[in-house]
């Protein structure tokens, strides 16, 4: 503790504490606050474009929705239109308090490679039982690893040349 004057004491591990406290809150706040608007965005172009014709460029906007604002999946109801921007803020914050929890822990590469198995595992499981319902653009919206692999894997087709069935491989081979 210094002492400044007589009355006035500054408490320099105090300062320090709250200055810690505050740089993990306020970057989990910035971003839960951006992921409480990216729904209102994508709402309001939503709403600009909605005469778009259907083409590659509306298929990458919808993508592109889905992709920043998974909450935008979740089944339509008198609430969704509402609840959607919070779930999203909640979303983001939550990656954001994740890494600044990675980033301040010594063993934090570990504590993201447990993250990351068990949030793939989550996501597969869900993909799963999504798919078991029928609703297979959720599942490959869930299980987006997946997707983008059969997406980049090569075609080799068993039908004199037709496309739609193709060799098995590690990457075409997989459930939804």
């Amino acid at each position: 503790m210094f002492f400044l004057g007589r009355h006035c004491a500054f408490d320099l591990a105090a300062a320090q504490a709250r200055r810690e406290d505050l740089n993990w809150k306020r970057p989990v706040f910035i971003w839960g606050l951006i992921g409480g608007l990216v729904p209102i965005f994508w709402g309001i172009l939503g709403f600009i474009l909605f005469n778009m014709k259907q083409s590659m460029w509306s298929d990458l906007f919808w993508s592109a929705v889905y992709l920043t604002c998974p909450p935008w999946l979740l089944p339509e109801n008198a609430f969704s239109e509402w609840i959607t921007p919070p779930l999203n803020g909640a979303l983001y914050g939550g990656v954001a308090l994740l890494i600044v929890l990675i980033r301040r822990r010594a063993g934090g590469i570990w504590m993201a490679l447990f993250v990351g198995v068990l949030l793939t595992a989550f996501l597969a499981g869900a993909a799963y039982v999504a798919d078991m319902f029928h609703a297979a653009t959720l599942s490959s919206y869930l299980f987006w690893p997946n997707s983008l692999l059969q997406g980049l894997a090569p075609c080799i087709p068993l039908n004199n040349g037709k496309a739609d069935l193709c060799e098995g491989s590690p990457t075409s081979a997989s459930f939804p």
